[in-house]
């Protein structure tokens, strides 16, 4: 688990409980830490995951909340364990299921379509993946291998000389890797649902982001709510929906648009008072979500980068042997980095 940092008291009355969602308290806050993985790993994970949902939802042709509910299932889920224990594949694919029934879409889902789906998605991460190493262009990750536009995987003007289209092959229709497959999603949901205590309740924040819009006369401007509702969407691909509440991140992606250079926002009023005190949240907050979306556009160094450097991108870690296996070669670096130590310092000097 991610550590996070411990958001503000808010001394503004809060709206309606039907509206709210259930968040971490300051002690599971801080008692939240993973003891294997570098806080910056697990957030790129937890992006990846989510970002792994959209994409799954997009193919299957699924209705938007239901890709939303499925994101916040899943960043609630790894709010109590680390990727290290449960893959994020497994999961994010496990999490879609389960937020079909809690949206009332099963009946748009079939488990077969969903594993399908989500097998050529690996295949596919993993293709680009090798494909961006041969070009030495940086790793799969930071290109967005794997989304479902093609002019975004290596194009053949700029692959190199063995480069290879990529061509996935299907499982047959009673192949044991299918029902492996579905074994873990009905695995992965059972622990979903116990590490939730069955609140599945979920709370999204476009319908307090359109009300905000209108209330400061700019709900009919098309590029302002496609903008801030894009920036409710990536919002979900951080911590943020298990920190504050859905209209914190729907004010959030209306100041973080106002600080844009070119913002096709207007001039919002600050005089006698800030325009967002006329609603349910304080400045501290909206800095911290506006700092967790600024970092998941970011997110291109420290532990996270060097990671994907070395593996070649983020779906190499995706499942929990790929993260474990990354484990054991680290420990075994640092056990080897304390032999030259110890040796060193037994060694006769001069």
């Amino acid at each position: 688990m991610a550590s996070y940092p411990l958001p503000s008291s808010s001394t503004s009355s809060a709206p309606p409980p039907l509206l709210l969602n259930p968040l971490l308290t300051a002690s599971q806050i801080l008692s939240s830490a993973s003891s294997h993985l570098p806080d910056d790993l697990v957030h790129d994970l937890l992006a990846y995951g989510a970002q792994f949902i959209h994409r799954l939802c997009s193919l299957l042709n699924l209705p938007q909340r239901l890709t939303a509910t499925s994101q916040i299932l899943f960043q609630r889920f790894y709010a109590t364990t680390s990727p290290d224990r449960f893959g994020v594949v497994d999961v994010a694919m496990a999490c879609v299921y389960l937020g079909a029934k809690v949206e009332e879409c099963s009946a748009k889902l079939k488990v077969r379509d969903l594993i399908n789906c989500t097998d050529w998605m690996i295949d596919r991460d993993r293709w680009a993946e090798e494909e961006a190493k041969k070009r030495g262009k940086g790793n799969g990750w930071e290109q967005k291998v794997g989304s479902i536009d093609g002019d975004e995987v290596p194009s053949s003007a700029s692959a190199s000389p063995n480069s290879q289209e990529f061509v996935y092959r299907p499982h047959t229709y009673h192949s044991s890797i299918f029902y492996a497959y579905k074994d873990t999603v009905v695995f992965h949901e059972m622990h979903i649902l116990k590490r939730l205590g069955f609140h599945l309740e979920v709370q999204l924040p476009y319908a307090t982001l359109m009300n905000y819009l209108n209330i400061l006369g700019v709900g009919k401007d098309k590029d302002v709510v496609e903008a801030c509702w894009g920036f409710c969407s990536d919002m979900l691909q951080t911590p943020c929906p298990v920190l504050f509440q859905p209209h914190t991140l729907s004010l959030s992606s209306i100041y973080y648009l106002s600080l844009l250079p070119g913002s096709p926002l207007p001039p919002l009023p600050r005089e006698p008072h800030p325009w967002w005190t006329l609603f349910d949240v304080t400045l501290e907050e909206m800095r911290t979500v506006c700092s967790w979306l600024q970092r998941l556009y970011d997110g291109k160094d420290g532990t996270a980068s060097r990671v994907r450097e070395e593996w070649g991108g983020m779906g190499s870690l995706a499942k929990k042997d790929g993260i474990r296996g990354w484990i054991q070669r680290r420990d075994e670096g640092n056990g080897k980095d304390e032999e030259d130590f110890e040796s060193g310092r037994k060694s006769p000097a001069g």
